[in-house]
C-alpha cells in the first residue's frame, strides 16, 4: 500500500512538473491577473517562487505578478492581442 501511494505522489508531481515546463516553452502566452483583470500577452514566462515574470508584448516593460493565470495561445491569437 505504501508503494501505490508513493507511486501515485510520484506520478502527480511529474505531470505538475511536465505540464509547467510545458506552459513555460510555449511560444506565444496571454496572462491574466485575476485581482485587476488586466491581461497581457508575451512571448516568453518566467515562473519563479510562486510568481510569473514576464516582458509585456504591448508595453515592453517587465511585469512581475504574484497571482496570475498562464495560458498558451495560437500565434493568431498573440496577434490579435497585441
Amino acid at each position: 500500500m505504501k508503494i501505490k501511494m508513493n507511486r501515485l505522489a510520484l506520478v502527480a508531481t511529474l505531470t505538475m512538473i511536465s505540464s509547467t515546463a510545458l506552459v513555460g516553452c510555449a511560444k506565444h502566452h496571454r496572462v491574466t491577473d485575476p485581482s485587476t483583470g488586466s491581461v497581457y500577452y508575451t512571448k516568453k514566462v518566467h515562473h519563479r517562487d510562486g510568481a510569473v515574470r514576464f516582458k509585456d508584448a504591448t508595453t515592453g516593460k517587465e511585469v512581475n505578478l504574484q497571482n496570475a493565470e498562464v495560458e498558451r495561445i495560437s500565434k493568431r491569437e498573440y496577434r490579435h492581442g497585441t
